[in-house]
C-alpha cells in the first residue's frame, strides 16, 4: 500500500503528460487536415487551369491546322494558274517543251528558241519558289531570252549567243539544281535522268493534282472541299 502511495504521484504525472501529448497530437492532426484541405484546393485549381490551357491549346492547334490547309489550297490555286500560263509537255524521251518551245536534254538546237524556253523555265521556277515559300539554292535573273543564274559573285548565262559553252552548261546545271530543291521541299522524288522540264512537270502534277497531299488529317471530304472553295474563290 505504501508503495502505491509512493507511485501514485508518478502515475498521475504520466497520465497528465499523456493527456497533454494527446491534445497536442489532436491539434497537430487538425492542423494537418487543414493543410491537406488547402493543398487539395490548390490541386483542384491547378487541374482546372490545366484543362483551360488544354482547351485553348486545342483551339490554337485547330486554327493552325486550318491555316495550313488554307495556305496549301491557295498555293494549289496559284500553281494551277502558273501551270496554265507555262504548259509543259513531253515531246519525246529526251525532249520536253514549255509553251511550245522545245528543250532537248543536251540543250542543242536553235539558240534563240532554246534561250527563250530556258527564260520561261527560269521565270516559272522563280514564281513557283515564291508561291511555295521555298528559297532557291541559286538566284535566278529572269530577263526573257537573256536570263541567267547567279552563284555567289558569278553569273552564268542561260543563252549561248556570244558566250562560252562551259558557262552556259554551268547555268543549266544550276537551273536544274534549283528545280531539284523545289522537289525536295515537297518530298517529291523524280526518277534518275529525268529531264529538267520533266521534273518541274512532276512537281506540278504532284502538287496541283486533286489526289495530291491536300487532304488534312481529321477533315471530312465535304469539309475539305468547303475550305478549298473558301481559299480559291475569296
Amino acid at each position: 500500500m505504501e508503495s502505491l502511495r509512493v507511485a501514485l504521484p508518478s502515475l498521475r504525472s504520466s497520465a497528465e503528460q499523456l493527456e497533454r501529448d494527446g491534445e497536442l497530437s489532436l491539434l497537430s492532426l487538425r492542423s494537418g487536415a487543414g493543410e491537406l484541405r488547402e493543398l487539395a484546393g490548390q490541386v483542384r485549381a491547378v487541374e482546372a487551369q490545366a484543362r483551360l490551357v488544354e482547351g485553348e491549346a486545342g483551339a490554337v492547334e485547330e486554327r493552325l491546322r486550318k491555316g495550313r490547309f488554307l495556305l496549301e489550297a491557295r498555293q494549289v490555286k496559284l500553281l494551277g494558274q502558273l501551270a496554265r500560263i507555262f504548259p509543259i509537255e513531253r515531246v519525246s524521251e529526251d525532249v520536253y517543251a514549255i509553251r511550245g518551245l522545245q528543250v532537248p536534254r543536251d540543250y542543242s538546237g536553235d539558240d534563240e528558241r532554246l534561250s527563250s524556253a530556258l527564260g520561261l523555265l527560269c521565270h516559272l521556277l522563280l514564281m513557283t519558289s515564291k508561291y511555295l515559300g521555298v528559297p532557291l539554292r541559286y538566284k535566278l535573273l529572269c530577263h526573257a531570252s537573256r536570263s541567267a543564274v547567279q552563284d555567289g559573285a558569278s553569273v552564268y548565262p542561260l543563252f549561248k549567243a556570244r558566250q562560252e559553252r562551259e558557262r552556259f552548261d554551268r547555268a543549266c546545271v544550276l537551273l536544274e539544281r534549283d528545280a531539284d530543291s523545289l522537289l525536295s521541299a515537297r518530298a517529291i522524288r523524280a526518277p534518275p535522268r529525268t529531264h529538267v522540264l520533266g521534273k518541274v512537270g512532276l512537281l506540278y502534277q504532284e502538287t496541283v493534282s486533286p489526289h495530291s497531299r491536300l487532304k488534312s488529317e481529321g477533315k471530312s471530304e465535304r469539309r475539305q472541299q468547303s475550305i478549298m472553295q473558301e481559299a480559291i474563290f475569296r
